[in-house]
């Protein structure tokens, strides 16, 4: 039998002592960068409720009202201030918002349990003291609002119930419902036209159909103008006041391609492919007359732009994947887009000011960790972003890929972190 030496009974008397001083300093760094936090080049980052979903800005008073989808609230900000001034309660899962200028009302819309076939609500708030005006049980599964300004009328697409319901955003009462006996899916307004065109998804045997519908309706009645069949959509629709063209998203082949329709007839002009296998968001630039098309293809991302009078693809380019957050500089005509180039060890996503003619990236920056929403104040030309989080997900080390659970305790429930919202830029 071999004899154990006093210098190896030593080295293992040391292991054992070290080893679980190793392990606590692992459990350290990994509770540390848990924390860490990872926010964009910002002004201002305010913390606000849980799992924020939507962003709407009052220019006038300089505030910006905030869905959080996690806590069930409206969170009112001062941006000037930079604070949160109110904070409200609303119902059970707010996903939809927009704010109407003229009157200072805000609509917020509520999910509901979409595991319930059970009619949701629609609440109307004053943007200054906060309190509910009215508050409307209307349709199941909201998928899409649209707001026309000089109407004062949000227009909500249903699409459990297969319908559309115009509000009236002075009294909060509707104003009318529109059966357009398919899914309504996305909405999109030609407030000078005063029409209303629906993206609805039809449904045959329970499941999605191959075809969509194009419905144009009367902005103030509700009543149904004209009907267009078209090959299953990816859902995003917007409209150019100037032209009167509403654009779709269409499947083309084993491609996608935008649909251009006359507005006022309903009638197909012509389409227009896109070298994409999916489309994320239509974002109308009215100033310079520019469709802008985030996609998506198998290299990543791209972008098309169209010319809005003529139909006509002026360029297109591969680029990182879109994350369907994106919207109009009003003052300047660049579009404000945010991409996920994140990673592992870089878990910040990318936000680019776009120029509105070419779509050629002016300026880049960072969008921090899960951005949800950004907006930007025609008065100032602020980017103002909503983060769904402030910090970046746990990386997993080699130590907790070993021995799962081990560091972080037992499986905790899910709890959705505090979002943030900041002032990333100004673009003037």
């Amino acid at each position: 039998m071999k004899r154990v030496t006093g210098s190896r009974r030593s080295l293992g008397v040391s292991l054992g002592l070290l080893l679980p001083l190793l392990l606590a300093l692992v459990a350290i760094y990994n509770g540390m960068v848990a924390e860490r936090p990872v926010v964009p080049t910002m002004r201002d980052a305010i913390t606000v409720g849980a799992a924020p979903r939507a962003l709407a800005l009052d220019e006038r008073r300089g505030r910006a009202f905030v869905v959080n989808g996690g806590d069930a609230t409206v969170s009112v900000l001062d941006l000037r201030q930079g604070k949160v001034i109110r904070t409200i309660r609303i119902g059970a899962h707010p996903l939809l918002m927009a704010e109407d200028h003229g009157s200072g009302h805000v609509i917020v819309v509520d999910n509901g349990d979409p595991n319930t076939f059970v009619r949701t609500s629609a609440r109307v708030l004053d943007g200054v003291t906060g309190l509910i005006i009215r508050t409307t049980p209307i349709g199941v599964w909201p998928r899409d609002l649209a707001l026309a300004a000089p109407l004062h009328r949000a227009f909500i697409a249903y699409f459990g119930s297969d319908s559309v319901v115009a509000l009236d955003m002075v009294s909060g009462r509707v104003a009318w419902t529109s059966d357009v006996h398919a899914g309504a899916a996305s909405v999109a307004v030609d407030a000078r036209a005063q029409r209303v065109l629906v993206v609805a998804r039809v449904i045959t045997h329970g499941h999605l159909g191959p075809l969509s519908r194009a419905i144009t309706l009367d902005a103030t009645s509700g009543k149904v103008l004209h009907a267009l069949s078209l090959p299953t959509v990816d859902v995003p629709i917007a409209v150019d006041e100037a032209t009167g063209h509403a654009f779709i998203a269409i499947a083309r082949g084993s491609g996608r391609g935008v649909a251009m329709l006359d507005d006022a007839t309903g009638r197909l002009l012509k389409v227009i492919a896109v070298p994409a296998q999916g489309v994320n968001l239509l974002v109308m630039n009215t100033i310079t007359g520019r469709l802008f098309v985030f996609g998506s293809t198998r290299q990543g991302g791209i972008l098309a732009i169209i010319d809005a009078r003529h139909g006509r693809l002026l360029r297109s380019t591969i680029t990182g994947p879109w994350l369907g957050v994106a919207t109009v500089n009003a003052r300047t005509g660049h579009v404000v887009a945010v991409h996920d180039d994140a990673t592992p060890s870089t878990p910040d996503a990318s936000l680019d000011v776009l120029d509105g003619r070419t779509g050629v990236p002016m300026r880049t920056l960072s969008a921090g960790v899960d951005p949800v929403a950004v907006a930007v104040d025609g008065a100032t030309g602020q980017v103002v972003l909503a983060n769904g989080r402030a910090t970046a997900p746990t990386p997993r080390s080699w130590l907790t890929r070993v021995l799962p659970g081990f560091a972080t305790g037992q499986r905790q429930p899910y709890r959705p972190s505090h979002g943030i919202v900041s002032i990333v830029a100004e673009d003037r």
